[in-house]
């Protein structure tokens, strides 16, 4: 199969090429600067280190992980108001008659929610830089 470029095309590969060579150069420089130096020698070797941390489009590596948040946020909306639903009078009662228990138990399941969705941030960070790391090792 023969391919053809169109004179903007070739525009387009250049400045294409031009901005993959410029983020290149970005890597390696994180990687090699040393304070003080003027100049950056970049050998083959390096480039086949940064080839490895180059992606052109990651953007399919993560598989929509806001949608698994609010999926599990929306559950334990549902679990809160079922609960609530359930004790409707009681929680009422508390709501008219008793507000210092009421804000105990607001405080309490305050607590409960940021704590658990914090865990979940936590767990999600961790596995996101394990996805992360080990897809270096592949490369490696």
């Amino acid at each position: 199969m023969k391919i053809v470029y169109t004179d903007t095309a070739r525009e387009e590969l250049a400045r294409f090429e031009e901005n993959n060579k410029n983020k290149l150069e970005q890597i390696i420089q994180k990687d090699k600067y040393v304070f003080g130096d003027e100049t950056i020698e970049i050998t083959a070797s390096d480039i086949r280190q940064a080839e490895k941390r180059f992606n052109i489009d990651d953007r399919h590596y993560y598989k929509y992980p806001m949608s698994n948040i609010l999926l599990k946020i929306y559950f334990i909306a549902g679990v809160l108001l079922t609960v609530f639903g359930m004790f409707y009078e009681k929680v009422m009662y508390i709501i008219k008659d008793n507000p210092q228990q009421l804000m105990f138990i607001v405080a309490g399941i305050s607590l409960m929610l940021v704590s658990l969705l914090g865990s979940y941030f936590l767990k999600y960070r961790m596995e996101q830089r394990k996805r992360y790391e080990d897809k270096f090792k592949k490369d490696e």
